[in-house]
């Protein structure tokens, strides 16, 4: 274990670490944007989060304390409230959101052959936003909050229009956060201490098809947030 001289991984290389540590391919997480519909899309990345909510808690949760076969919504209560994962109220409503969005794909036959925004359209009114609004965390209007009303209509008009990518925009942010919840640790002494993980993500960093995805998608990140400040 070291101390916080440990330079924290970007968010590009913190998903690469947990594709690794869930036994996925690399790049596998940018690759499911391109899944062919909605309901396979929205069950893939649903498992992905349960699975690295369960790689956290194997690891950071309370000892002896940890059963894998309970509910997803359990779990993501766990891992803040133990402190495996530090507390943010954002990215907790979206895991909570995907989670019931992933609920509706699955729940319903006609909804194998939907879309996004249909099945957040027949949601109740009084969850709706809330689920519209979570999903879209990852963006907001320049120089504001996370919490700023002026992102609400903002996000509700990029649901709209590009859900799917504006939920996979969001879902890099949450897995980042679990997959830097499982490599750091918060010490009592207030010091962030973290595993050696540096030789698989320099190995997955050399990969040459990595590096060329790595340069699309920074690229593509300049781009989204010069459009968000025009």
């Amino acid at each position: 274990m070291s101390d916080d001289t440990f330079k924290a991984p970007s968010t590009f290389e913190s998903v690469l670490l947990a594709e690794l540590n869930l036994g996925l391919p690399p790049l596998f997480f940018y690759e499911l944007i391109r899944e062919p519909n909605d309901w396979s899309y929205v069950l893939k990345l649903h498992v992905m989060f349960e699975s690295a909510l369960n790689k956290v808690l194997e690891k950071r949760g309370p000892e002896d304390d940890y059963d894998q076969p309970s509910t997803y919504y359990s779990k993501v209560e766990k891992a803040f409230q133990s402190g495996a994962v530090v507390e943010d109220e954002h990215y907790r409503n979206f895991l909570v959101s995907l989670n019931y969005l992933r609920n509706c794909f699955a729940h319903r036959a006609s909804y194998i052959v939907a879309a996004i925004s249909s099945v957040i359209n027949e949601m109740p009114a009084h969850r709706r936003d809330i689920v519209v609004q979570s999903l879209a965390v990852g963006w907001g209007i320049p120089g504001g909050n996370q919490a700023s009303p002026e992102n609400r209509p903002y996000r509700r008009k990029l649901m709209s229009e590009h859900p799917r990518f504006v939920i996979h925009f969001s879902a890099g942010f949450a897995l980042e956060m679990l997959s830097l919840a499982y490599y750091f640790r918060l010490g009592k002494d207030g010091k962030f201490y973290g595993d050696e993980f540096r030789p698989q993500l320099q190995d997955l960093l050399n990969d040459p098809v990595v590096i060329e995805t790595g340069r699309k998608i920074r690229s593509l990140m300049s781009d989204g947030e010069q459009s968000q400040d025009e």
